[in-house]
């Protein structure tokens, strides 16, 4: 079965559950030392750009930490006798983060998109290879039919993220750099400074998993011991690789986190790296 990375995985369920108190705003900060390559989910590699997509953008389907699938941007699906055809019920009342409705269409447009683009170096080619046609039903359904049958079509969709067609239709699908980055999913894109940082606001309204904090900022240090230094003096609240030479890191019983999975981003064969 082909696995979303787990350090992604990891990451993303710390920061969505993370637990807020006080009465201040809760900010989870987060140290790395990389920073996406791009906000495009069509155009980008990097495992930096794919932790900030699970967190803005939503799916038809959520990949649980023991390996399992829980359908999400969907209520309900049926499938052909012949495995062909998988029709998808929309929820209904589903929002974009600036307020347009998200619907059957969206998620429609968005897959003939990946399918139709192959210049987008994963999300075409090895996630959309078996599609045969994609429509949108007036009963807020996607249709998705198949060239052939397969066992799997949970995590071909798990990674191909829904985008707002009132957007996307209107922009080069190349080169939209996508700093806005309207989405669905439990957080907002706030601010973006390539290579130094990006803050995320939370969205209190998501339909299935509002986060408990009010903002997770993502920061990048350009070495190794800039990010142990962090999380030393408290800079971060977790960070997503540590120097095995690192010392004096507080272990699980302080407040600090450390994801030591290795990041990893879909392979070209279509599976994913597995952490070490």
């Amino acid at each position: 079965m082909k696995l979303k990375a787990l350090y992604v995985l990891v990451l993303v369920a710390l920061v969505v559950s993370a637990c807020a108190g006080g009465g201040q705003p809760a900010i989870v900060r987060v140290g790395w030392a990389g920073s996406p390559d791009t906000l495009n989910p069509g155009m980008a590699i990097l495992v930096e750009a794919y932790t900030i997509f699970e967190l803005v953008y939503d799916s038809m389907y959520e990949l649980n930490l023991d390996g399992s699938f829980t359908l999400s941007l969907a209520e309900s699906v049926s499938t052909s006798d012949d495995g062909l055809v998988w029709t998808y019920k929309i929820r209904d009342e589903l929002k974009w983060h600036d307020g347009q409705p998200l619907t059957a269409e969206d998620i429609a447009w968005t897959y003939n998109l990946y399918k139709d683009t192959p210049e987008y170096p994963y999300l075409n080619g090895y996630y959309t290879p078996y599609f045969d046609t994609i429509v949108a039903t007036e009963n807020n359904e996607v249709v998705l039919t198949l060239t052939e049958a397969i066992p799997n079509i949970e995590s071909q969709l798990v990674f191909l993220y829904i985008l707002p067609k009132h957007i996307w239709e209107n922009v080069d699908k190349l080169e939209y750099e996508n700093f806005e980055m309207v989405g669905s999913g439990p957080f907002k894109m706030a601010e973006y400074v390539q290579n130094e940082f990006v803050r995320l606001t939370a969205n209190k309204d998501h339909f299935a998993t509002p986060p408990k904090v009010d903002e997770v900022v993502f920061q990048t240090f350009e070495n190794q011991d800039a990010l142990v230094q962090a999380i030393k003096t408290g800079q971060v609240d977790m960070v997503t690789e540590m120097p095995n030479t690192a010392a004096g890191i507080p272990g699980r019983g302080g407040k600090h986190r450390t994801c030591r999975w290795r990041p990893a981003c879909p392979r070209r064969d279509g599976h994913h790296l597995q952490p070490g």
